[in-house]
């Protein structure tokens, strides 16, 4: 089941790359099995090279290609999760991944989520949602991962506040996104941006006490709406 490639298409790793992927998903995981098992040696990530001509490789099925990737993504997670929790290859295999699909959101996710948590790479868990916002900027999903791994680093961090607030004006966003928004640049002393947040919490929650302390931080900001507040806030 192996198609032929025509030899103009680039180097011989992307032949591999194409044979792989595209062969199913048991031959995907023996090769993951053996960049496990081996020695660091560089030479085993061309396995998985990434670029741009990795989508144009696959012959117009890098969609069916990144669905064999993402299982083994999980597999693999999940092998190295119940082993030895060394993730060495995660990298390049979420990047590869989002190559041949720049458009799966749920890749970029749970690759940060693996770098970030379990590899300890958070260098490249920031790299991969910067690369997924670029893709996909109306993602809130991506902006709020990216300012919530921000802000379990310093809660105080003006990038928290950023990418928090960016991910609270995206559509879709939960009303819970621009509450912790609001609460970050509470905490960074981003007075205006506070107010912005806090007013966005205000206006869109239909929860009573939610609403409640949305008035109380915005009369602790010293907002002008704050002396039309119910006297039961006062």
């Amino acid at each position: 089941m192996r198609r032929r490639i025509q030899a103009g298409l680039g180097l011989f790793a992307g032949l591999v790359v194409v044979a792989l992927l595209l062969a199913g998903a048991h031959r995907l995981g023996f090769v993951l099995e053996r960049a496990r098992s081996s020695s660091a040696d560089s030479a085993e990530l061309t396995y998985f090279p990434t670029g741009p001509w990795v989508r144009v490789a696959t012959l117009g099925r890098a969609r069916l290609a990144a669905d064999v990737c993402w299982l083994e993504a999980i597999q693999y997670y999940g092998k190295h999760r119940r082993a030895d929790q060394r993730y060495d290859y995660a990298e390049t295999l979420f990047r590869t991944l989002t190559d041949l699909d720049p458009t799966f959101e749920n890749a970029y996710v749970f690759g940060a989520l693996v770098l970030h948590g379990d590899a300890k790479a958070p260098a490249a868990a920031f790299a991969l949602l910067d690369r997924g916002m670029v893709q996909n900027p109306s993602s809130w999903r991506l902006a709020f991962q990216r300012g919530f791994f921000a802000y379990l680093t310093a809660k105080e961090s003006p990038e928290a506040v950023r990418y928090l607030s960016q991910a609270a004006r995206l559509p879709g966003a939960p009303p819970w996104v621009g509450r912790l928004a609001a609460f970050a640049a509470t905490k960074a002393g981003d007075r205006d941006l506070s107010l912005e947040m806090w007013r966005r919490v205000l206006e869109n929650s239909e929860n009573d006490e939610v609403r409640r302390i949305a008035r109380e931080k915005l009369r602790e900001l010293g907002a002008p709406e704050a002396a039309s507040f119910p006297p039961e806030d006062r």
